[in-house]
């Protein structure tokens, strides 16, 4: 079967596709916007909308992940300093993959709660949560890769918190993390 080529995952999940075949999307929302990526397409099945989409004719285009290593940008983070991109991070960086990678860009991050019955709540509301174990958060360099918190975010402990009270074998590099102090209070 011959690779197919579309300008974003939106075209592609218009497509009638052939189970077994695999395509390339030159962009996530756009050609070139750096969330270029290939799928498997597999005969059904319902998309998660990051990982996963599903297709005309009910197939689903399975994101091929290399190196064990996520880009942001291949499941949805645009990186523009406008969109919040918090939902989209998360969900790469609280996945089975080993690493999370983000691009250039200015991406916009608010804290949230992950169990709002937590009695201590304010004192654990983060932007970005990791998995405990053997994971890696890396950007493009400190220059290029800003993590910014979100204007009125509220008060917050951290910027990146961890899903566990147990952490081993995290790495983060290569970003910088902007808490937008000017538009926050200080805790």
């Amino acid at each position: 079967m011959a690779l197919q080529y579309f300008d974003n995952v939106a075209s592609m999940q218009a497509a009638t596709l052939e189970a077994g075949s695999t395509v390339v999307t030159r962009g996530f929302y756009a050609a070139d916007d750096g969330g270029g990526a290939t799928y498997l397409i597999g005969a059904s099945g319902t998309g998660d909308g990051y990982f996963s989409f599903s297709t005309a004719g009910g197939r689903i285009a399975r994101l091929q992940v290399e190196n064990d290593t996520v880009n942001i940008r291949q499941i949805g983070a645009k990186g523009d300093g406008v969109t919040d991109d918090t939902a989209v991070i998360n969900k790469a960086t609280q996945s089975a993959y080993k690493s999370v990678y983000a691009p250039a860009g200015t991406y916009i991050v608010t804290p949230y709660y992950r169990n709002e019955s937590d009695p201590n709540k304010e004192l654990n509301k983060a932007a970005i949560w990791l998995a405990p174990y053997g994971r890696n958060l890396y950007g493009e360099g400190q220059e290029n890769t800003i993590f910014k918190v979100s204007a009125n975010a509220g008060q917050y402990k951290t910027v990146i918190g961890s899903i566990s009270s147990y952490v081993e074998g995290i790495t983060m590099r290569d970003f910088t993390i902007d808490q937008n102090i000017q538009n926050n209070p200080v805790m």
